[in-house]
């Protein structure tokens, strides 16, 4: 079975409202640390420092930034823990549940890396934060283009020793990055297991790397994936 990006890239998947984004200056109501608003104003900075790196300075600046920011703003285990079934979760060793979270975790980076290039123009705006499930909160936000409609993306946020911390993700609203995961990643561990499924995902971020790195693709007998990282 083949593997492609869910439709957020979000890290995940954060991500086809990205494809075609880069940085102009955050805004947004001012927000109080350790909140829901503030992870997320965090996470878009550090989207912005990527889009402003000089861009001689290469793709791996960029995916170091992101690497960064993936690790402070999301529950990476938890997340990672969601987008399988419990009935697989449970089957798992200790040392496959962090070899996947890890995998899982560069995987997000490296497609925000990719996605978040020099150049184009785009304005964060959180437009605020509601009560979710559990005790959670939902951070809505909107990515506004400068020749494109509008995207909104709401960040589900919980309460982690008192940092919040993204747990799920939803494009326009409606579209959980989670849940898409789960479907997607699900249906290549019944057909390839556990190995195939980090196979996959180590496959796409060489993909992603060799991208940005003529020498290497010219070089790579790897098999070439499709060149849209989101679909």
């Amino acid at each position: 079975m083949g593997f492609k990006h869910s439709a957020m890239g979000a890290f995940w998947g954060l991500w086809t409202a990205f494809t075609l984004l880069a940085g102009a200056p955050a805004q947004g109501a001012e927000v109080a640390p350790s909140s829901p608003e503030a992870t997320i104003a965090q996470f878009n900075a550090a989207l912005l420092e990527a889009i402003h790196t000089p861009e001689d300075a290469g793709f791996e600046a960029r995916r170091a930034i992101m690497e960064s920011a993936v690790q402070e703003a999301f529950d990476m285990p938890l997340l990672a823990r969601r987008t399988m079934s419990r009935s697989v979760w449970s089957e798992w060793t200790p040392e496959q549940k962090r070899l996947y979270v890890d995998t899982l975790q560069d995987y997000q980076a490296a497609v925000l890396a990719d996605r978040f290039k020099p150049g184009a123009d785009v304005t964060f705006v959180i437009d605020g934060v509601e009560d979710s499930v559990q005790g959670t909160k939902l951070v809505k936000t909107r990515i506004l283009r400068a020749e494109d409609e509008d995207v909104k993306l709401n960040y589900l946020t919980a309460d982690r020793e008192e940092v919040w911390r993204v747990v799920d993700i939803y494009l326009n609203s409606t579209i959980s990055e989670v849940a898409m995961r789960r479907s997607e990643y699900s249906a290549i561990v019944a057909a390839q297991g556990f190995d195939g499924l980090i196979d996959a995902l180590n496959a796409q971020i060489e993909t992603i790397i060799s991208s940005h790195n003529p020498v290497a693709v010219g070089a790579s007998s790897a098999v070439k994936l499709p060149a849209a990282v989101v679909e």
